[in-house]
């Protein structure tokens, strides 16, 4: 290296190197670590040279000055005794001396590790001493938790299904105890996560349903249990679904819920399976509208034609024998063509129905207006539609499902309500979606039409359609029937831009 590069590396050095003073006021000023300076006098006895705000809740009285004290002037005396101990173990031996405490304070039993650190003076003596406090408190009453519970976990260890934690609520931390983990990471790691295994390994759409769940735990009563679902991130980096159930563990001398004992799940492959089903079940909807499609053009090429024929040829009769033709025979004529008629009428409502306006030429509004009143129009029952432009954002497998549901509903007052009206509201909140049919028709029982097959497997379809989107099917069938579909506007219901076609 030439003169010049030295110089450059030694200003460089020079540079990032941190001085004394800020280090000492780095270590100052850490609110976790009590940070204090003593003096070695002549005469062997200590004073408090300097002493930072972390370490108030050793002393007697926090809000009191320490500086220039002794120990026993301005500690709590087991603790004064123990530290100065200590403090002539340490100027003996002359170097780093590190300690453990466990105590009882005026906030509950504490415990603590020291490092005391001796700085030799001109004499070669020990002038002073670093000391540098940390509370672990926490760690040692996770670790005795464990303990007490060793000879069980080592046979749950070998049955359990997910892995076994215990989670302090006010720390915000968990300890792995057992069982089987599938995260990838050993116990020492999340140990060192501390509160951010929360904040920092939690998939950010989870957090809020997280921070939730830490709020009922805190109220939960002893032998209760707790559920949540949410996706945690792997130690290679993907997300891993999880199931966890918590129950109380142990609570502090007040009675607050301190210790969470959990198990965490592994339910990666089961929402797969889900994810499957839901997938065969959309397909199962497709196939069923594709064979609508292809009845309601059955019925509309070949059936209605040949009634149109029959109606026809059954004219002619009647014209034929106009002049010589009986009452009677009229009337019968005339009952057969009113029977067509309404024969017709009824195949025009039921290919509609079948086959209906489609969401993606028209959007959901669009379509559920148009088959509202395209049902009123070939079904002769006054209709009225009530329809939220919003809902055109909903996301496309929401609005076909709220489609068939609406299109089922319409259905069922056709073939067993006897409806003059009928009315179709479709309404799109922040929160959630929410479709209502109502009719002024004659009601129904709902359990004996289930039990006949007729009203009923409607009912059992629509109902099972909202349920699979989480949502909450009412049906009232006094003085008509009220059929009510809400479906929650969250995860994959929330609203967003429904997909068009170019």
């Amino acid at each position: 290296m030439t003169k010049q590069g030295k110089t450059e590396r030694a200003g460089w050095d020079a540079a990032v190197r941190p001085t004394p003073r800020a280090v000492y006021r780095a270590l100052f000023e850490n609110a976790d670590l009590a940070f204090y300076v003593i003096a070695v006098l002549p005469d062997g006895s200590f004073r408090i040279e300097d002493a930072n705000a972390a370490a108030a809740p050793f002393q007697l009285r926090p809000d009191e000055k320490v500086v220039g004290c002794a120990p026993a002037e301005c500690l709590i005396p087991d603790i004064a005794a123990c530290l100065e101990e200590n403090l002539r173990h340490c100027v003996e031996i002359g170097k780093v001396y590190s300690y453990d405490r466990t105590m009882d304070l005026p906030q509950g039993q504490t415990s603590w590790t020291t490092t005391l650190t001796p700085i030799l003076n001109r004499e070669r003596r020990v002038g002073h001493i670093v000391g540098i406090t940390r509370d672990i408190t926490l760690e040692r009453r996770l670790l005795s938790a464990v303990g007490q519970r060793t000879s069980m976990m080592d046979g749950i260890d070998a049955t359990a299904p997910g892995l076994i934690y215990l989670f302090d609520v006010k720390g915000r931390c968990s300890r792995y105890v057992g069982g089987t983990n599938t995260l990838g990471y050993d116990n020492d790691e999340l140990i060192r996560m501390g509160s951010r295994i929360v904040s920092d390994h939690i998939h950010p759409a989870d957090l809020p349903n997280i921070g939730r769940h830490l709020e009922i735990l805190a109220q939960l009563r002893d032998g209760e249990v707790a559920t949540i679902e949410y996706r945690m991130l792997h130690k290679d980096g993907h997300y891993v679904d999880c199931l966890s159930r918590d129950t109380v563990f142990s609570r502090s001398p007040t009675g607050e819920v301190e210790l969470i004992l959990g198990i965490k799940i592994d339910i990666s492959e089961q929402k797969e399976m889900e994810q499957e089903v839901r997938l065969l079940s959309e397909q199962l909807v497709t196939s069923r509208s594709d064979e609508r499609k292809r009845i309601a053009q059955d019925l509309h090429d070949s059936t209605g034609q040949h009634l149109v024929a029959a109606e026809l040829a059954l004219l002619r009769v009647q014209a034929a024998n106009a002049k010589g033709t009986s009452a009677t025979m009229d009337e019968a004529l005339t009952d057969v063509l009113s029977e067509i008629k309404e024969a017709e009428r009824e195949i025009r409502v039921i290919s509609f129905l079948l086959h209906p306006p489609s969401i993606e030429a028209q959007g959901l509004a669009g379509a559920t207006r148009s088959l509202a009143m395209g049902f009123g129009n070939r079904a002769n029952i006054d209709v009225q539609a009530e329809i939220d432009p919003d809902v055109d954002d909903l996301p496309e497998p929401l609005a076909i499902s709220l489609f068939r549901i609406c299109q089922e509903a319409l259905t069922n007052v056709h073939r067993h309500a006897r409806a003059s009206e009928v009315r179709v509201s479709l309404q799109a909140r922040p929160d959630q979606v929410t479709l209502t049919v109502v009719d002024d028709g004659i009601g129904f029982d709902e359990a004996r039409s289930s039990l006949a097959g007729g009203y009923g497997v409607g009912l059992v379809g629509m109902r099972a359609r909202v349920e699979t989107l989480g949502g909450a099917f009412e049906i009232d069938s006094e003085g008509g029937a009220r059929v009510v579909a809400t479906v929650p506007l969250d995860g994959a219901n929330r609203l967003g831009p429904t997909p068009r076609p170019a």
